[in-house]
């Protein structure tokens, strides 16, 4: 009976992809400071199935990774981000 009065969080799985170390702490922070939902990081390994996927494509080879995703994770979102490069939006869009 006193389960059913403690709020439910939920969880969320994220991918992070092509990032460095600094990109990806940020991530990591900011998800932590999000105190209302859950994030659980998954490794490029792991078995479970994402919510979400992000992919850093400031290089040809995270644009290759997003591609690639998109085909592997169908169904979910996977979100690019750029950080330095406009080039890359050509590379996708262009």
């Amino acid at each position: 009976m006193m389960d059913n009065l403690l709020p439910k969080i939920k969880t969320i799985r994220i991918m992070l992809r092509d990032m460095s170390e600094q990109q990806e702490a940020v991530f990591r922070m900011a998800f932590k400071m999000h105190n209302t939902t859950n994030y659980q990081i998954l490794d490029s390994d792991s078995d479970e199935i994402p919510d979400l996927v992000l992919v850093d494509t400031d290089t040809a080879e995270g644009v290759e990774t997003w591609k690639t995703l998109k085909i592997k994770y169908p169904d979910i979102p996977v979100a690019m981000f750029l950080f330095a490069r406009a080039i890359c939006y050509n590379a996708v869009f262009g």
